[in-house]
């Protein structure tokens, strides 16, 4: 069980861009001092490399990482339960293996229950509302995502707030609420970390979500307006 979940969370830093652009980063320096001599690989050149070297490596092992799951479940191995569908999430989301989500993530929740261990469950209910998210299933998502923003207001995960908050405002802009949207995103930009991609996501997402103003003519667009309504015989 311990080898599954470091090779999974290992694969899984390859998954998040930002781990996998710092993970990157550190081979080409290493490999920099190694081979001075020749033309070592740029960090550029390592992160598509990493990529799909996790999605080779998650793929193979799927069928193996799953199993070693509910056997850590059914020996109430309750924290390594959480961390290994924490790490698989990803993973999941990639190729769409929805059963799994589902499944592995029902069972972290009860997990994390019994383990004590809040943050644990809230962000099992976040990833389990993500899955429900991209199956189209909005009440089920936002039952799972209410749930953990309780819990991560009761325990002060402020970031993980916003997190919630963020998705919560996804799937009730997917269903053409833009009102609803738009205050739960202004509520998570006050909780998330500005030096966060999330942050920069909620931010892009307000941008598009608010129109752009009028343009202002002044004078001279309302002398156009009026020479337009005169020349028509308005």
């Amino acid at each position: 069980m311990q080898w599954c979940n470091e090779q999974a969370n290992t694969w899984e830093n390859a998954l998040n861009p930002k781990r996998r652009r710092q993970w990157a980063a550190a081979l080409a320096a290493e490999r920099a001092t190694e081979e001075s001599g020749n033309d070592p690989p740029t960090a550029a050149d390592l992160e598509p490399r990493l990529l799909q070297f996790a999605l080779i490596q998650f793929e193979a092992e799927r069928q193996t990482l799953v199993q070693a799951f509910d056997w850590a479940a059914e020996t109430q191995q309750w924290q390594a339960s959480v961390a290994l569908a924490a790490n698989l999430a990803p993973f999941f989301q990639l190729r769409g293996y929805w059963g799994d989500w589902v499944s592995t993530h029902q069972q972290a929740i009860i997990a994390a229950r019994q383990a004590d261990d809040p943050r644990g469950e809230g962000q099992s209910l976040n990833n389990l509302g993500n899955v429900y998210k991209s199956q189209g299933k909005w009440s089920e998502a936002i039952e799972c995502y209410e749930q953990s923003l309780q819990i991560k207001r009761a325990i002060g995960d402020v970031h993980g707030e916003g997190q919630s908050l963020n998705n919560l405002g996804v799937v009730y802009e997917l269903q053409k609420h833009l009102d609803q949207a738009t205050a739960l995103w202004q509520e998570a930009l006050t909780k998330l970390h500005p030096d966060s991609p999330e942050h920069a996501t909620v931010t892009q997402r307000l941008q598009a979500a608010t129109p752009a103003p009028p343009p202002s003519h002044g004078k001279t667009g309302s002398c156009f307006w009026v020479f337009s309504c005169f020349s028509a015989g308005i």
